[in-house]
This record gives C-alpha cells, sequence and structure tokens, in this order.
C-alpha cells in the first residue's frame, strides 16, 4: 500500500495488507531471494483505530 524511505537503522518502510499469513510468508520467501534485502522487521497490526489517507502531492 505504501513505500517510504526513511532515516535510521533501516532504509524503508512499507505498509502492506496480506489476506493471510501465508501469502505474508510467500512474500517474505520472494522478498529474501533479492539480494538487496539483508534484513526484515515485522510488524502485524491488530486493531485498526483510525485510517486517513490523503494524497499530498
Amino acid at each position: 500500500l505504501s513505500v517510504n524511505r526513511i532515516v535510521g537503522a533501516y532504509d524503508v518502510v512499507c505498509e502492506m495488507v496480506f489476506k493471510s499469513m501465508n501469502d505474508l510468508h510467500r512474500f517474505y520467501d520472494a522478498l529474501f531471494k533479492q539480494t538487496v534485502v539483508r534484513d526484515i522487521m515485522a510488524h502485524i497490526v491488530v486493531n485498526c483505530y483510525k485510517t486517513h489517507h490523503k494524497d499530498v502531492r
């Protein structure tokens, strides 16, 4: 859904939605086949209280 360049221990933060944990694992498997990916940190949202998407271009 979104990909953002960040400053810190990691270079990019991505927000994505998967239908199942199996879909997430398939994504990880494909991502780690890319030689530029060294590490992943994942967080899973349990509840979403509010979303607001605005195109700021």
